[in-house]
């Protein structure tokens, strides 16, 4: 009977040991084939996110970098809107002060009496006259 007893607990330790063998190499080739599907999947997923916020961030900063220029071009117009007319206003206000200038001067001048300075004019060209006919005449007679 102690035989048998032995036998029986060897063949059970023998199965159970070949059992154990067994489940461990059939369990450890689906673990790891479950583990690399799992990371696959996990590494898909990943990519996708990456690439859906990749895509999302290059559309957000064209969009921003389209408002951006778009609001550069709207403070070059109007800068250039402003300067034309500041410009045309400085050209207009010269141009009004210019003709008030003119016109003040104009009224003064209507205004004086240039008889005084007709009858200065006159001595002066009498008087080079008059030294022009006597050195044309002393030329004349020295000859």
């Amino acid at each position: 009977m102690l035989k048998k007893a032995l036998i029986i607990t060897v063949a059970f330790c023998f199965l159970t040991g070949f059992t154990a063998i067994l489940a461990n190499a059939y369990t450890g080739g689906t673990l790891l084939a479950w583990a690399s599907e799992h990371l696959r999947i996990s590494n898909d997923k990943i990519t996708q996110d990456l690439r859906g916020e990749f895509i999302a961030l290059s559309n957000k900063l064209s969009q921003q970098s389209s408002q951006s220029l778009k609001e550069r071009k709207e403070e070059m117009d109007a800068f250039l809107h402003t300067s034309t007319n500041d410009t045309k206003s400085s050209i207009e206000n010269y141009h009004d002060d210019y003709l008030n200038r003119l016109q003040i001067v104009k009224q003064e001048l209507s205004n004086q009496d240039l008889s005084d300075y007709e009858k200065k004019k006159k001595e002066e060209i009498n008087a080079k006259m008059d030294a022009e006919a006597a050195r044309y005449l002393a030329e004349i007679l020295g000859q």
